[in-house]
């Protein structure tokens, strides 16, 4: 799985299934792979659009529904035609940015966004969607309420309304590119510290780092924070028991989801989608918020507030709450966390599973 996702976001515009990855500087050889090879499933998008994150999310949808993941054809409308004739039941499943030339076609569509991530202008791809897949609860009862007030009050224009299925979701196993990134030996050696505390920054500049910061500084008496680069975050990643992740909003939220996979004790916001991810005080530990708000560019701001923001006092009180706990309380809540990954990771594979059996069954 974490070779799929690698692969995806290190290789350029290639195209990728679960048992082949090409790539080529011949232009006509992506466009004849892309037209003439069909799949039940298939995002488009090009390099640009394929973040770690997004990445996780496709490789899923490769690895357990059989789906492709192509270069992005958009500019190409002969292009698309030829795909459409050669392939009219593949459906298309459309991540964070959506390929809008698609829309117009006889084609299914399928949408698996972040939240809130929707923009104002992208409100009205609703209305070409047959299904949204919800990687999150959140997004299914976001869906509900506007499709609700739309059909009450339809200011977006929208005559079709799509439905909506909650798929669970999951992130790559941190286990399983332990021995590749530190050595079969130290791998081997490994034990979790549940008195160390890990905070992963990312790239989304959501995830309340200068508040973790902040606390810190106000309790030298607490363990050090160090700032380190990978494979040294790998190893801290596994290692500790404690992981901090007040994001003061989510689409998913994949680093909370990695901290449950590694059996940590995960400190997450208590607001949506974030605390989907535990229940307070027996898988994880709730961060409380200041009141909710929304973005300029939302859509789906009037159906769901995203934004949920931290302060550092929040940080410190739940971390007081689990210096509390003793370190065997600790290992059972990240033991509970690890169970809890498991289960909604074996719930996402029935789904996939079944999504791609219904599609298949469509097109006999």
């Amino acid at each position: 799985m974490q070779e799929l996702v690698d692969l995806c976001h290190y290789g350029g515009d290639l195209h990728l299934s679960r048992f082949r990855a090409f790539k080529s500087q011949d232009f006509y050889a992506l466009v004849n792979d892309y037209t003439e090879t069909c799949f039940p499933l298939e995002f488009s998008t090009s390099g640009g659009a394929r973040s770690m994150g997004h990445c996780s999310d496709f490789a899923n949808y490769i690895y357990y529904g059989g789906a492709r993941l192509s270069m992005d054809f958009g500019g190409f409308p002969e292009i698309l035609d030829r795909k459409m004739h050669n392939c009219p039941t593949t459906v298309r499943v459309h991540g964070e940015y959506p390929n809008w030339q698609f829309f117009g076609m006889n084609l299914t569509n399928y949408w698996m966004p972040n939240l809130e991530q929707i923009q104002v202008e992208q409100m009205k791809f609703f209305e070409h969607i047959d299904t949204v897949l919800c990687k999150v609860r959140a997004m299914c009862v976001a869906v509900e309420r506007f499709i609700n007030a739309q059909q009450t009050n339809n200011t977006f224009g929208i005559h079709k309304f799509p439905k909506f299925k909650y798929m669970s979701h999951s992130s790559p196993d941190p286990f399983e590119d332990g021995p590749k990134l530190l050595g079969e030996e130290e791998f081997k050696n490994i034990t979790q510290d549940y008195n160390t505390f890990y905070h992963s920054y990312g790239h989304s500049g959501r995830k309340s780092t200068q508040q973790v910061f902040q606390c810190w500084r106000k309790h030298p008496e607490w363990p050090n924070l160090t700032i380190v680069e990978f494979p040294e975050l790998r190893r801290l990643q596994l290692t500790s028991g404690v992981h901090l992740c007040p994001s003061s909003q989510e689409g998913y939220g994949h680093y909370i989801n990695e901290a449950r996979a590694v059996g940590a004790v995960v400190l997450v916001t208590d607001h949506a989608p974030m605390n989907e991810f535990v229940e307070d005080g027996i898988s994880g530990i709730l961060v409380d918020h200041y009141d909710l708000t929304t973005e300029s560019y939302q859509g789906m701001a009037p159906y769901f507030k995203s934004v949920a923001p931290v302060g550092e006092d929040h940080i410190c009180s739940a971390v007081s709450r689990v210096l509390k706990l003793t370190i065997e309380e600790r290992r059972q809540i990240g033991q509970n966390a690890r169970k809890n990954y498991l289960h909604d990771k074996n719930e996402m594979i029935k789904n996939i599973e079944e999504l791609r059996n219904e599609i298949t069954k469509k097109t006999i």
